[in-house]
């Protein structure tokens, strides 16, 4: 598969630009193997505030980025990131045990604060397929839904079903 390329614009997309999954022989067998023999699918969305130093953020979350892409292909996620510049919002999709794991090592990780699993859900199918992380930055617009949902403001599923919406956008445009 071609890499997807696409222009975002300069507020919501970062020079790391997206880069499509890695084939599927990397993959572990506790990854995409598992969905072939009825491991049921989750689709978690966590939103949290950035701890990440000021004027410090674009090469931690490079990095961020370049180890999620690795380690997501290697347990079969799939997902996308979106940073604001003062908060992450990311949809993790995988097997259930495997997106469990995944985000207690994330509400760990000392560059978020604030860690909120907005919801998670049984899905049937991927909406990121073709992405092990496809990643969005710098958008204030996207800042303004995440916020309610880390503030207590939102107004819980519909706040997470317009988030949802809003990050398969940015992934599609890519």
């Amino acid at each position: 598969m071609l890499p997807r390329a696409g222009n975002l614009g300069a507020t919501s997309r970062s020079r790391l630009g997206f880069v499509p999954k890695a084939p599927p022989q990397r993959l572990a067998i506790g990854g995409r193997e598992g969905e072939r023999k009825g491991i049921g699918l989750k689709s978690l969305l966590y939103a949290s505030a950035s701890a990440l130093a000021p004027g410090d953020e674009q090469a931690e979350v490079e990095r961020i980025v370049s180890t999620a892409r690795a380690r997501n292909a290697d347990l079969g996620v799939t997902g996308t990131l979106v940073f604001t510049r003062t908060r992450f919002a990311q949809i993790l999709e995988g097997a259930d045990g495997v997106v469990d794991a995944l985000m207690a090592r994330i509400a760990r990780d000392p560059r978020h604060e604030q860690v909120t699993v907005v919801d998670a859900i049984p899905i049937d199918r991927r909406m990121f397929d073709d992405w092990t992380l496809s990643y969005s930055g710098g958008s204030r617009y996207v800042d303004k839904h995440i916020a309610p949902l880390l503030d207590g403001g939102g107004s819980g599923g519909g706040d997470a079903r317009q988030l949802r919406r809003l990050m398969q956008a940015l992934a599609d445009a890519s």
